[in-house]
């Protein structure tokens, strides 16, 4: 590829090039040029990017032509190669991505390199990269960034063309060849001046972005949201991710750039339903509320919809308590109402007002007097005989406050499976319907009201409407959940061995005896009755 063979300096290699042999040398190994060597590991690096593209391309399109399905994958794990462009989704762990700042104010970002500006949809239109494809609003070129000479050239021809783009923490010192650096980085130099191009230095983009006119496309009201935005140019369907990436449970709005019909889509169950509550903001921006638990997350579906498929008339305010929304073509909206003192009221589109009376009956409740039988998971008495099957016993104990199972006496080093189960009555004055929520579950779930399998929860913030499954009197609840094995393992970690030696937890884990991690269902569980209310 370069005309000339890398044998000669291979030992410039053996470090950060995913060479293992590299681990046993201690210090760097130069040369006496001016660069140190640095051009042949860029040569190199340039040859593996070459030889993986080819690779990954033959896969994806293997997966396409035989499977009928994308291809993603962690492209070049752990090797430093350009190949993005040659998967359909890769994995993010590979990309050394670093947290710029920007997307805890509703800005997306993705990571591209130059071999992405040879694609076909690679060109800047009013102001925007790839308009028929991903369209970014910005390109952000960062200080530890590797520049290649075409890379800057194609920056040149994009800054000239108006697209914005943000130099943060200084121009790259490090390029992907044996020469050409002070050439790229003159090519850099010399857009510094236009008016759509600004340097500054580390630390978050929002505010520079800003300035240059760049707005999120899904703007949030919480600086601990998160936002992604793809378009299904197919079905001319934009489809947005927001996650809480926050410690607590918080509420407020974002604010999205389209004048289509909003839908709600579950990733749990896979349903979906029309959003009923909203507002347009202008002729192109529709503002949204949410409540989101900590980790917990909504997938936003914009579509162009013919009548009937979700309502002309929607709530635009709706200061009154509720447990949310129920629409159907035939009956329209109607809201959930727990028990309440005072009357509310919800404003429409038409600027209709609905007023909702006090609703009396049976306010929530907790559920208490559970039964908890716990399959517990041990080794066998000889741990180090392959043949040993692991030991499962079961202990049936009854308590009334939910907690981790290393807080129940005798069971601090129990991992396995438990099975819950409690009731509790019900009559039709308790109202006309009632929700159940878990809260935040920490390893998995499986409910059974009445016998009757709930659909699946999420697991940050579990919860169901059980109104089809209630009946007159007893009402039996039953959840199974299952744990890690990490209490049953801390306890004999420091005996175990690999290939005779201790066992090395991954990056991030440490395993100690003393420490016990939470197992079970650990929130109270509250069953919420409500009067269906049509509006």
């Amino acid at each position: 590829l370069h005309s000339y063979d890398i044998g000669k300096y291979a030992m410039l290699l053996t470090h950060n090039n995913g060479l293992n042999f590299g681990i046993n040398y201690h210090t760097a190994i130069e040369t006496d040029a001016s660069d140190k060597g640095e051009g042949y590991i860029e040569d190199y690096r340039s040859a593996l990017t070459v030889s993986m593209q080819s690779y990954y391309r033959a896969l994806t399109e293997w997966s396409r032509t035989y499977v009928n399905a994308e291809f993603s994958g962690q492209v070049g794990y752990n090797i430093p190669a350009q190949i993005i462009p040659e998967v359909t989704a890769p994995e993010d762990e590979s990309l050394g991505m670093d947290e710029t700042g920007s997307g805890s104010l509703g800005y997306g970002y993705e990571f591209i390199s130059p071999a992405n500006f040879e694609l076909p949809l690679a060109e800047v239109k009013n102001r925007i990269l790839a308009p028929d494809g991903p369209s970014y609003k910005s390109l952000v070129l960062r200080s530890i960034d590797m520049l290649t000479l075409l890379g800057t050239e194609k920056l040149v021809q994009y800054a000239k063309q108006g697209l914005p783009i943000v130099i943060q923490g200084g121009i790259p010192t490090t390029i992907a060849s044996a020469k050409g650096l002070e050439q790229a980085q003159a090519n850099i130099r010399s857009i510094l001046s236009l008016k759509n191009v600004r340097q500054v230095s580390s630390g978050p983009l929002a505010p520079t972005l800003a300035l240059l006119g760049v707005q999120p496309r899904a703007k949030v009201s919480n600086p601990a949201w998160l936002t992604y935005w793809r378009l299904d140019r197919l079905s001319g369907t934009d489809y947005i991710f927001v996650y809480n990436g926050g410690d607590t449970t918080n509420s407020g709005t974002v604010t999205f750039e389209t004048n289509n019909t909003p839908f709600l889509l579950d990733a749990w169950t896979g349903s979906e339903v029309p959003v009923v509550e909203y507002t347009v903001t202008s002729s192109k921006t529709i503002t949204i509320p949410f409540t989101l638990a900590a980790g917990d997350n909504v997938l936003v579906a914009f579509k162009k919809v013919g009548s009937g498929d979700a309502p002309a008339n929607y709530v635009t305010s709706a200061p009154v308590k509720n447990l949310g929304y129920v629409y159907t073509k035939g009956d329209g909206i109607s809201i959930r109402v727990p028990a309440s003192a005072g009357s509310g009221k919800v404003t429409l589109k038409d600027s209709k007002t609905v007023t909702i009376p006090p609703q009396k009956i049976t306010p929530s409740f907790t559920l208490g007097n559970w039964t908890l039988t716990i399959e517990s998971w041990t080794p066998g008495a000889d741990f180090f005989d392959s043949n040993t099957i692991g030991t499962k016993t079961n202990q049936t104990i009854k308590i009334d406050a939910l907690k981790s199972w290393h807080e129940i006496p005798g069971f601090r080093n129990s991992s396995g499976v438990g099975y819950y189960s409690t009731s509790f009555s019900w009559k039709r004055s308790d109202g006309g319907g009632a929700t159940i929520v878990f809260g935040k579950v920490q390893n998995t779930i499986r409910v059974r009201i009445n016998g009757k399998q709930l659909p699946p929860l999420n697991l940050s913030d579990a919860k169901a409407d059980i109104s089809a499954y209630l009946k007159e009197g007893k009402n039996l609840v039953e959840a199974t959940v299952a744990t890690t094995l990490y209490n049953a393992v801390a306890p004999i970690y420091s005996s175990l061995r690999s290939s005779g030696a201790p066992p090395r937890a991954g990056p991030g884990i440490s395993v100690a005896s003393e420490t016990r991690v939470p197992a079970g269902l650990l929130d109270a569980v509250v069953v919420t009755p409500y009067n269906l209310i049509r509006i």
